[in-house]
């Protein structure tokens, strides 16, 4: 990196980054930083570390981590009941598009902007 130095010359400036442990707050020695990300309870977090206590790490999430189930990394919900009058607008909608030459799926989502052009001219 360049900064400007005295009597405007251009000279070199070396910046140099530490990390401390966020276990026990000591300085990370050069080439031992680790990085561990997690999730717990429905949150995500990352964790800077020194080798020690990056293994220490692994060790205990590793005993829990063989006994847990992968998940999808987003929780389960359960499926929504449509409504009739749902499923009604639906179908006018999917009608009102065929009649205008907009060509539409008999099935599934039905696109937001083909919605909004429907509701622009019946509302």
């Amino acid at each position: 990196m360049l900064a400007t130095g005295e009597g405007g010359l251009e000279v070199a400036q070396k910046v140099s980054v530490t990390y401390a442990c966020d276990y026990d707050q000591k300085e990370i020695p050069q080439g031992d930083h680790r990085v561990r990300r997690f999730s717990f309870e429905g949150r995500d977090y990352e964790i800077d570390l020194c080798t020690k206590h990056s293994e220490k790490f692994d060790e205990a999430i590793s005993r829990y981590a063989q006994r847990a189930r992968r998940s999808s990394g987003r929780p389960a919900r359960g499926a929504k009941r449509r409504t009739a009058a749902h499923r009604q607008h639906s179908a006018s909608v999917r009608a009102w598009a065929k009649k205008a030459g907009i060509v539409v799926s008999d099935r599934g989502r039905i696109p937001a902007d083909v919605v909004a052009r429907y509701e622009a001219t019946h509302h």
